[in-house]
């Protein structure tokens, strides 16, 4: 998470005077536990788990995964026996790309919970839920008009690229006549959604702000 205040509206809820802390899983998925904390905890929660460099962080984490999954489909395509990729190949990909994401996501989330453990030591647990739509209130809420719209423009590009692979290689590969064009056109259609999401949070954000001068 990339700020403070995105991270108070992931993993916070006020609930009186107090916060529900909703404790990441240590293995991602999962039920995750939640505790009660003070004004004073949150505030020592969120300076142990906020990024002290979050911009450099996402580019140096993104750059990561471009270079592994590049990595990846060459050490694939060099030790297959297939001129054209296979559905097994396909697979083994998956698996070389999202195996270790996924094991250095877990390393992250323990060395984070052993970081945040003293401070939540004491308090007390609590079986009142963050539900998926205030979770998602909060997120729309905290992000920034300029980081929707940046994010609006990226899957927009990520979508067009991805279309463009078809279309380039439509005159070799027709389109569903293998297990790329498949997976471009599920990627196509994903990014597409994701940048009309972000685009409508967006447009919510400037529809707010050129009322809120109205209601004063």
């Amino acid at each position: 998470m990339s700020n403070t205040s995105e991270i108070e509206a992931v993993l916070f809820k006020r609930s009186g005077d107090r916060y529900v802390y909703q404790s990441p899983n240590p293995w991602v998925f999962g039920p995750s536990k939640r505790y009660i904390v003070t004004e004073a905890q949150k505030a020592e929660l969120i300076a142990l788990i906020a990024a002290r460099r979050p911009k450099q962080r996402i580019a140096l984490v993104t750059a990561g995964i471009l270079f592994w999954a590049a990595a990846t489909g060459l050490i694939a395509w060099a030790l297959s026996p297939h001129d054209n990729p296979s559905a097994l190949d396909a697979y083994a990909i998956l698996a070389l790309v999202v195996i270790p994401l996924y094991l250095a996501w877990v390393v992250a989330l323990h060395r984070q919970l052993r970081r945040i453990h003293p401070v939540i030591a004491e308090a007390p647990r609590t079986q009142e839920l963050i539900a998926r739509s205030e979770l998602r209130k909060a997120m729309t809420d905290a992000m920034s008009l300029r980081k929707s719209l940046l994010l609006a423009l990226t899957w927009a590009f990520t979508s067009a690229t991805q279309v463009w692979a078809l279309v380039m290689r439509n005159w070799q590969h027709p389109l569903f006549s293998d297990v790329q064009s498949y997976f471009n056109t599920f990627s196509a259609m994903l990014a597409a959604a994701l940048a009309l999401y972000y685009l409508a949070v967006a447009v919510r954000k400037i529809e707010t702000s050129d009322r809120s001068p109205q209601c004063l």
